[in-house]
């Protein structure tokens, strides 16, 4: 197994190490998406920020499981759902999964929930359209009020994303430079509808049933 697949499986790996099945795992993220993104704009230390910056960011990516584990060969890591700003109010959802992998003298386990930031259109088109890596393709800042992440972040807010996270764990950070991020296609169908791709779903400007309350959770007037 080279290193682009193991990048490549290790959401999805990690996922199913520490969740139950359940009838509709899009929604069940969907749903868990909603209620991270709740518990971080009451975070004392990040609402204020988040509630300033959400209303001008071009979309929001929340992982509400990022999972970071070693032991010599480590990886990390999670499924994610975009809400994209569209004319009338909030799009989405796009499922995308990020993923890197690592070698090294590492031992642990962290979990943490993450929520990405999309400060302009073109980030949020490649986001929609294609594979990109963190530190190569996009720029990542980490929020000045962010917790639990490190390495390849800006001391401002002036990259292509602003990061956020709450972590536990026994790691002493999240590591963004270097990131996988990709459109999970195959969910994306599956949630919309056959032949619906990432980029369809942001210029059909197609809000789901099911993602209204993460949108009004984002923006109460939605």
């Amino acid at each position: 197994m080279d290193r682009r697949t193991l990048i490549a499986g290790l959401p999805l790996a990690l996922a199913a190490c520490t969740t139950n099945p359940v009838t509709n795992p899009q929604q069940d993220l969907v749903d868990r998406a909603r209620a991270s993104a709740e518990s971080l704009r009451f975070e004392a230390n990040m609402g204020a920020e988040l509630d300033r910056l959400i209303p001008r960011a071009r979309g929001v990516i929340i992982v509400p499981s990022f999972f970071r584990a070693a032991i010599i060969v480590g990886g990390q890591g999670g499924s994610g759902v975009l809400m994209a700003r569209g004319a009338s109010g909030w799009t989405g959802p796009v499922f995308l999964n990020l993923g890197s992998g690592s070698v090294g003298l590492q031992a642990g386990v962290q979990q943490a929930e993450v929520m990405l930031l999309v400060m302009n259109d073109g980030t949020l088109g490649r986001l929609t359209s294609t594979t990109v890596r963190a530190g190569a393709d996009l720029s990542i800042a980490l929020g000045t009020a962010g917790a639990g992440m490190s390495g390849g972040t800006t001391p401002n807010l002036s990259g292509d994303i602003i990061a956020y996270a709450r972590t536990a764990g026994l790691f002493g950070g999240i590591a963004l430079e270097g990131m996988v991020i990709s459109p999970q296609e195959e969910w994306n169908a599956t949630y919309h509808g056959a032949g619906m791709t990432a980029r369809d779903i942001v210029a059909r400007g197609v809000l789901a049933p099911g993602a209204q309350r993460l949108a009004r959770q984002l923006d109460p007037r939605v």
